[in-house]
């Protein structure tokens, strides 16, 4: 896989996940060098196969609450932290995989098991030669989505 922009496929492959999943669908782009907010739910995986790296969502706390109530079929007062946390962490891997499949159709890739907190903080920027990120709105506050390759 060549060190390329990821982002339109990271934004096509977030959009097709949320709007399949989660009954959601992407307003546009997010502010550039947003990092507002106050809460986030973060979860990061790591990949393997024809390329390595590391792959995440970080989605604003009100946006997660929402995007866990929709997969579940809730009202968001109804859902729970490990709720909202495991709903992100299955995003991030259906996202990666989608991501993934958009960029190396042929390949096959091991992804590891999601891992997901609910972090107080601004955004966390990923910047490196190696990643690509995207922030994008939802109607209830953000998403933000960024792959990395690992050189080998």
């Amino acid at each position: 896989m060549q060190t390329v922009a990821f982002e339109p496929t990271l934004a096509d492959a977030a959009a097709e996940v949320l709007e399949s999943m989660c009954f959601t669908e992407i307003l546009g782009d997010g502010p550039e060098g947003f990092l507002g907010e106050s809460q986030w739910v973060s979860s990061t995986m790591e990949f393997q196969g024809v390329a390595r790296g590391r792959f995440g969502l970080q989605v604003s706390a009100d946006a997660a609450r929402t995007l866990a109530a929709n997969f579940y079929g809730q009202e968001p007062h109804e859902v729970n932290a490990d709720q909202i946390c495991d709903v992100i962490g299955e995003l991030t891997n259906m996202v990666c995989g989608a991501a993934l499949n958009r960029l190396e159709k042929a390949s096959s890739f091991h992804l590891s098991h999601p891992e997901s907190t609910i972090r107080v903080g601004k955004l966390q920027p990923f910047h490196s030669d190696n990643c690509s990120s995207r922030i994008l709105q939802l109607e209830d506050g953000f998403l933000s989505v960024w792959l990395e390759l690992v050189p080998e």
